[in-house]
């Protein structure tokens, strides 16, 4: 067969299926078809190409080291395909139709308390929210749009940078009253400080900007914890300081149940980013999205930058708040 009459996709749409549904049955249900159309279509697959994708037992299908290979660029290819074929489509229309949105539980009261504006303008756009703190693979799982907070490396994705977060640090009235407020940060020696505890179990210094130049200091407290919520309520309730980003905290600055200490030396933290497949950025139901969330977040950065991660190159307090 010549390779200008070859179908490049010929059973690769099966492929991809059957290797992220680990079975042939299933991802046959999901296409529409027999299971027998789509082991034929990976056989044939497998001989144009003249390699194994899949190992075949009467129990599971497994991906080869090929296959493993081959299947990174087609998930990416297939998955262009769908963006491209729902943006023309979306390009003659008003937003509407289904978005999936991915977002973690601390800015998830946030961005959902917001969303009235946006389903009042477009009535025939429905949203589902997935709130979780787990990374979430957009193409695997049909994800348009998530909100991630933390640096970016290794991926294909459409980054549009909402601001750089700063990170405060905060205690309660309550807390203030038993205990001076410090003045340096080396005060902080004398006080009881929460921490965020890295993925490794080390808790997280805490930074700060003095003079221009970057501070990291170890602090020590009584509390160590890896998620964000009870960190806050801990602090609430008048247990000791605090070090989050400040959109993690807003409503109880507002409210004064937190208040901020040090303030001359806030450090930078950080950036807040919405993050989406190549190609649906240009889907009116995302743009729209999109258009919220930079009004509710603020924005300074070029949008629509390519990156090359969907992943934070570690979990410090940033990562703890968020969950």
């Amino acid at each position: 067969m010549s390779a200008l009459s070859l179908d490049l996709f010929d059973g690769v749409v099966s492929f991809v299926a059957t290797s992220e549904a680990r079975s042939f049955g299933v991802a046959a249900k999901r296409l529409g078809v027999t299971t027998s159309a789509v082991s034929k279509a990976i056989s044939r697959l497998e001989t144009d190409l003249g390699v194994r994708l899949l190992h075949r037992t009467s129990r599971s299908v497994t991906l080869t080291v090929e296959g493993e290979a081959f299947l990174l660029r087609c998930r990416v290819a297939v998955g262009e395909v769908h963006a491209a074929r729902a943006t023309l489509h979306d390009t003659q229309c008003a937003p509407r139709g289904l978005l999936r949105i991915s977002l973690p539980h601390r800015l998830s009261r946030i961005v959902t308390s917001n969303l009235p504006s946006l389903l009042e303008a477009h009535p025939l756009l429905v949203v589902e929210a997935n709130v979780t703190d787990r990374f979430v693979h957009l193409t695997e799982e049909n994800i348009d749009v998530a909100l991630r907070v933390g640096e970016l490396v290794n991926s294909t994705c459409v980054a549009h940078r909402l601001r750089v977060l700063r990170l405060l640090t905060v205690a309660s009235p309550a807390y203030l009253k038993k205990n001076k407020a410090p003045r340096t940060p080396e005060d902080l020696s004398q006080h009881n400080c929460l921490s965020f505890l890295l993925q490794t179990g080390i808790p997280q210094p805490w930074s700060f900007l003095r003079d221009g130049a970057p501070l990291t200091m170890t602090v020590r407290g009584n509390l160590h914890a890896d998620h964000g919520e009870s960190m806050v309520s801990a602090a609430l309730s008048g247990l000791g300081l605090i070090q989050a980003p400040d959109i993690m905290i807003t409503d109880e600055l507002a409210a004064q149940t937190l208040v901020e200490v040090l303030p001359e030396f806030v450090a930078a933290g950080p950036p807040l980013t919405a993050i989406c497949v190549p190609g649906r950025e240009n889907s009116p139901k995302v743009r729209a999205y999109l258009n919220l969330l930079v009004n509710l977040f603020g924005t300074r950065a070029k949008h629509g930058v390519p990156v090359r991660d969907v992943r934070p190159r570690d979990t410090s307090v940033v990562r703890s708040l968020v969950g």
